[in-house]
């Protein structure tokens, strides 16, 4: 695996070197009005889209009601009337972005088609979808999107999606959570902040938990925004075996960050969504869509990932991407134009499933019948007994869901070795 926006050369003696062909522009943020940053942007991913369109095959897109793939959606309406359109949903409402979808759908004329994913269709994919992706990979939502893939892959050949406009436009958590942290400590001197303020925040109640976790990202190393509450991380003696422990020592946050230190004159926002693009993106994002959709024959394309549109967002005034507290600012109001303005301006929501109610039910059961003969505990690399207790603390109420699916798919994984070479079928 080869980083971004790198190629190797081979010699006919056989020597390697690993070249890079492509990085983002070494300046800062321009002054712009907004109307010229709004009409810059919208010119760039309308050309892309319109080109990311031209094949000689069916054409869809995947809609999930957000802002960056109803965006995505409108821009392509304009070139190629009644377009199918695909979403995925689920039974609990609370996770199911169907609604929204179906808002931009009838706003823009598109053909519809919807699924709903269910706990069982998780416990009959799972074993298929990790040996095609061929190694651990944690993110829940690549089962939901293998189910769209599906979907779509009934009516079309070629998709396109929405990714990439929250690095871009800065539309996660941890870049504002890092940006107001700043700001935070450039205010408050560090005695303050490490002395004062955790008193004074257990007292304010709800307000003091935001000001605390505020006040502890301030004094955390750069990186520390990507752990993740949620994952093993910070309980990682109690989960892992014997073989695992030797990493134990290691700064686990610097491998997911701090990849942007041989660019010091970038801004603390481009430099967070640096790590962004050449991190989670790659390693993360992008991995799932390709593998999750290759696993079911469809190919997909990312407008917002087209070099130019990358690099009119790279040089935008910061102010216009965090705007005092909204994130994508300006790429919300160019999508506000277009597509129903409630769809724009809805909380955002992610690709989730309901894994909080499935592992307190059937997914549950299946995670504990294949821990109960576990090839990971067995190869030293994780303990099932502190996994097992917390999925019987999960059944009684606590969420430790994200952690449970960690476990479930290393399990999975290791099977998929141990039986590697044995057809596994695609699933039905």
């Amino acid at each position: 695996m080869l980083p971004p926006a790198h190629f190797m050369k081979i010699s006919v003696a056989g020597a390697t070197e690993i070249v890079r062909y492509w990085d983002f522009p070494t300046c800062r943020p321009t002054r712009a009005r907004v109307s010229a940053c709004e009409e810059a942007v919208e010119a760039a991913l309308d050309d892309s889209v319109a080109r990311c369109l031209d094949a000689d095959v069916p054409v869809g897109l995947f809609l999930s009601g957000g802002v960056d793939s109803s965006l995505v959606a409108a821009l392509a309406s304009r070139h190629r009337k009644g377009l199918p359109a695909f979403t995925i949903g689920f039974g609990e409402v609370s996770f199911s972005e169907i609604p929204y979808a179906e808002q931009v759908a009838r706003h823009l004329g598109l053909e519809h088609h919807t699924a709903v994913v269910t706990a069982d269709d998780v416990v009959k994919w799972l074993p298929y979808l990790v040996e095609q992706y061929g190694q651990p990979f944690g993110d829940s939502s690549a089962l939901p999107t293998y189910a769209l893939a599906r979907l779509a892959r009934r009516h079309v050949i070629v998709c396109l999606c929405g990714d990439g406009g929250d690095e871009s436009f800065a539309g996660y958590w941890r870049t504002q959570s890092n940006i107001y942290a700043s700001r935070f400590a450039a205010a408050i001197p560090s005695p303050i902040r490490r002395y004062a303020v955790p008193p004074f925040a257990r007292s304010l109640g709800p307000l003091g938990r935001r000001l605390q976790a505020m006040n502890t990202l301030s004094l955390q190393p750069a990186g520390s925004g990507y752990t993740n509450s949620q994952s093993w991380y910070s309980c990682m003696a109690e989960i892992a075996g014997p073989a695992l422990q030797q990493v134990r020592s290691q700064d686990l946050a610097a491998v997911r960050a701090r990849q942007h230190e041989h660019r010091p004159s970038d801004t603390l926002m481009q430099r967070l969504l640096y790590d962004d693009f050449v991190t989670q993106l790659p390693d993360a994002y992008l991995t799932k869509v390709d593998v999750a959709s290759m696993a079911a024959s469809l190919e997909v394309r990312a407008p917002f990932l087209d070099q130019p549109v990358i690099e009119t967002a790279w040089t935008l005034p910061n102010s216009v991407k965090l705007h005092w507290g909204q994130r994508k600012w300006l790429l919300k109001r160019v999508a506000a134009k277009l597509v129903p303005p409630a769809t724009v301006y809805r909380p955002k929501m992610g690709f989730g499933m309901p894994l909080a109610a499935w592992f307190r039910g059937s997914l549950g059961e299946y995670l504990s019948s294949v821990l109960s003969n576990s090839l990971a505990a067995e190869g030293g690399w994780i303990r099932s007994d502190a996994v097992l207790r917390r999925l019987a603390d999960h059944r009684r109420g606590a969420d430790h869901s994200t952690r449970l699916w960690l476990a479930l798919w290393l399990e999975l994984w290791f099977r998929s070795r141990h039986s590697y070479g044995e057809h596994v079928e695609v699933p039905v």
